[in-house]
Parts: structure tokens; C-alpha cells; sequence
């Protein structure tokens, strides 16, 4: 019997108008927005937004008139973009920072839009993601007023809202490859995998609704300009929308033209991927309505070169639960990747275990003559 091995290596993966018009009396100094990189101690660990993208914004501006503060519709979903004269990321019209208070922004891109936004919360109901789909969510900006700069004191000329996007998705990718170290040993031996058919299935709909906190809200006389988190209040914020399980992917890397081969110069093959960084729900694969399966047919043959004879059969792994290949990762989480690498070793050698059964001694009965 052969043998099918999987592993799981999970890596981080770093990483729309209408308008309302607000008292800009007294200022000149327009919105603008950094994004990615700002705030030097994690500038490492993130990657650019590039500058051919648009992404889009919503803000409230909070004005002090008298007591309490009073809100307004400040950007609603606009977009914003890279203005290549000014150097900087900018909404599609000119919005200048209030005299009179601050102001809250909440940003989103990627290529679905979300099904409702307020101050403080982004939802997505019964969103169906394809392969390909990416959804980012901005840490939300609170209490903004036009002196940007003074808020970044680790970044110096850091002028614009900064806008740190999460991924809100996770990715999924399988590889395999043949491993024939234990089965060969010498360049007499040679063997060959054919992937015939694979399948990933899973969950594709769901829901979920990304809500922010503001911890300084009642400091109304001095406000700080904070950047909150989205709350991710367990471990798999995403709701899968019950009984939906349409996705079922078929790799394209099968046939002969993808043969892996193994020899006693390079006992293991070549890496071939199955299905390339596959947008997925997070999701906690443990639970009721999770459905993640894999499924992968194969054919396997052994050739004794010196007399070219050879061995081959097809083996089926069924459409199976990913859990039962590897337990230790129990969900897909928000701005993760995990690879599943399935590596292929042909069965355990023929050995012989000979033994002699010992002679046995039977009496002849005595006969005079």
C-alpha cells in the first residue's frame, strides 16, 4: 500500500459615491491618507499598497460646539487614490480638516464591497467568495484633526490618515511531490507519479461584521488620535452561511505533462502545486457547518531499469475532511496562509524473513528378525 503524507506550514501573510458637505471655514489644509507605511516600528512587517489601487472611506467628523460633540457625515464612501502630482493618496475631491473638531475613518478595499457601513463597524452578509477574491479592511483612524504629523512622532513628514489594511480572508495552497529516498538505491530503480484527478472542496459564503472601539470617545475636551484595531471577538470572526458548500475546486495540474520523477540522482521530485493560493472563509474547521475536503487519485509506477520491467497502479484517497490529515491545524484564521504539502512515497520494500522448520524425530517400533 502506498503511502500519502500531508503537512501544514501556516505563514503570515502581511499585508464605492455620494458626498456630504462640512463647515471647512477657517483651514486649507485638505485630507490625506498614508497607507502601509507609516508608524516605523512595524514598517518592516508590511508590504505596499500600490499606487495603481483605489480604496474607499468612510468618516464622521465630530464637531465642539457646545458640550457633547456633534457628528456629521464627513466622507461617505469615497474614494480614494494615488494623486501621482501631489505625491500623496487622496479622495476624488478636495475635503479639508475642520477647525472645530475630529475626526473618525473606517477604510476598506480588495474586490468585494462590504453590504453596510456605519461609524464604527464594516459588515459583509452572505458574501461569496471566489478563488481569486481579496477583502482588506483598515485599521480604523479615531479622533483625527489636521495635525496628522504630530501623531506620527516615530515617522517624520507623515502627513496623511493612516491606513493600515488586515486581510480579512485566509489562503490556502496545496503542493505535492514524490519522495523515493527509502525506495531507492541505486540507478537501477526509477519511479514515476502521475496526479490523475484532485479536489478541494469547502465552504465558499459567509458573513461577518468587523466593529471597532473607541477607547478615548469621552475625552471630548482634548481628543488623541488613536488607531484602533478591528475587534476580532473570536478566534474566526466569519459566520458560514449555513448548508452552503457549492465549491468544489478541480486541479488543472494533472496528466502526464506533470509526471514526477524520481531517480537515484535526485531522489525527490520536483514540487508541483495543485491549487495556488485559494481565497477561503476563516473559519474554525471543527465546527458543525465547516466543510474542508481534499480528495487526490494517483498513478504510481516503479521501473527495474536493467530490464525495464515495471509495476503501476492507480491509488484514490476519497473526498476526505483535511482534519484527518492534519489535526494540529484547526481553522483557517483572518490574514493567514497555509500550505499543505502532500508528499507521495512508494510502499515498503519486499523483504523475506525465512526460517527452517526443525527436524522432527519419530520412533520406529522394535521387530525382531
Amino acid at each position: 500500500m502506498k503511502k500519502l503524507f500531508v503537512f501544514a506550514a501556516a505563514v503570515i501573510a502581511l499585508a464605492a459615491c455620494s458626498k456630504s458637505e462640512v463647515n471647512t471655514i477657517g483651514t486649507d489644509k485638505a485630507v490625506t491618507f498614508e497607507v502601509a507605511n507609516y508608524v516605523s516600528p512595524v514598517t518592516k512587517a508590511n508590504v505596499s499598497f500600490g499606487t495603481a489601487n483605489t480604496f474607499h472611506t468612510n468618516a464622521w467628523v465630530h464637531t465642539m460646539l457646545s458640550g457633547a460633540p456633534s457628528t456629521q457625515a464627513f466622507m461617505a464612501t469615497e474614494t480614494i487614490a494615488w494623486n501621482a502630482t501631489e505625491k500623496q493618496w487622496m479622495p476624488s475631491r478636495m475635503y479639508y480638516w475642520p477647525k472645530t473638531g475630529y475626526v473618525n475613518f473606517f477604510s476598506y478595499a480588495g474586490s468585494i464591497n462590504p453590504s453596510a457601513t456605519a461609524e464604527g463597524s464594516i459588515t459583509y452578509t452572505n458574501a461569496t467568495i471566489d478563488v481569486d477574491d481579496d477583502i482588506l479592511v483598515a485599521d480604523a483612524a479615531y479622533e483625527y484633526t489636521g495635525n496628522v504629523s504630530a501623531y506620527h512622532l516615530d515617522d517624520a513628514g507623515v502627513t496623511g490618515v493612516p491606513t493600515l489594511f488586515h486581510h480579512m480572508l485566509s489562503k490556502v495552497t496545496f503542493n505535492v511531490k514524490l519522495d523515493a529516498t527509502d525506495a531507492i538505491t541505486s540507478d537501477d530503480y526509477k519511479w514515476e507519479v502521475v496526479v490523475d484527478e484532485s479536489k478541494f472542496g469547502y465552504v465558499n459564503k459567509g458573513t461577518a461584521a468587523f466593529t471597532f472601539t473607541d477607547g478615548e470617545s469621552a475625552n471630548v475636551a482634548a481628543p488623541v488620535a488613536n488607531v484602533r484595531t478591528w475587534a476580532e471577538a473570536k478566534d474566526y470572526a466569519w459566520t458560514i452561511v449555513a448548508n452552503n458548500k457549492d465549491s468544489e475546486l478541480a486541479s488543472t495540474v494533472i496528466g502526464s505533462s506533470n509526471k514526477m520523477t524520481a531517480t537515484n540522482a535526485q531522489k525527490v521530485s520536483e514540487v508541483k502545486t495543485l491549487f495556488d493560493e485559494i481565497s477561503v472563509l476563516p473559519q474554525n474547521l471543527s465546527a458543525a457547518n465547516a466543510w474542508a475536503q481534499f480528495s487526490l487519485t494517483y498513478t504510481i509506477k516503479s521501473t527495474y531499469v536493467p530490464t525495464n520491467s515495471t509495476i503501476e497502479e492507480t491509488v484514490t484517497i476519497p473526498l476526505t475532511n483535511i482534519l484527518t490529515y492534519v489535526p494540529s491545524i484547526t481553522g483557517w484564521k483572518m490574514n493567514y496562509k497555509y500550505v499543505y504539502n502532500i508528499i507521495i512515497k512508494p510502499g515498503e520494500p519486499v523483504r523475506f524473513d525465512p526460517a527452517v522448520v526443525d527436524w522432527e524425530t519419530e520412533t520406529a517400533t522394535d521387530k525382531i528378525i
